[in-house]
């Protein structure tokens, strides 16, 4: 429950009979896969927010053109967002379109 309402990773609780009191250790350090992650759930929420702003239908293919550097995370991104067809590009921008 904690790590979800916290949005980490890890936690590790530490309890004290004798005292009762109970602490815990939160590792805060940001790695690069952390980073990647939190960029991944960012361009997921920002393609789902463009598939609502169409109006698309919850079970509705798209196709999207994302930035390179999501391109090792292709499979995932197409699974969350319906997305039948991805291409990548060189800009930062995002691009969904409708699958006549």
């Amino acid at each position: 429950l904690l790590s979800s309402e916290l949005n980490i990773k890890n936690i590790i609780l530490q309890y004290d009979q004798k005292t009762t009191q109970a602490s815990a250790q939160l590792d805060t350090a940001m790695t690069p896969k952390l980073e990647q992650e939190g960029k991944l759930r960012d361009i997921i929420r920002e393609i789902q927010q463009k598939r609502k702003e169409m109006g698309c239908e919850l079970t509705e293919w798209v196709a999207v053109t994302l930035p390179h550097v999501f391109k090792p995370d292709e499979q995932y991104i197409a699974h969350r967002v319906l997305a039948k067809n991805i291409s990548f590009h060189d800009t930062d921008t995002v691009e969904v379109k409708r699958i006549p």
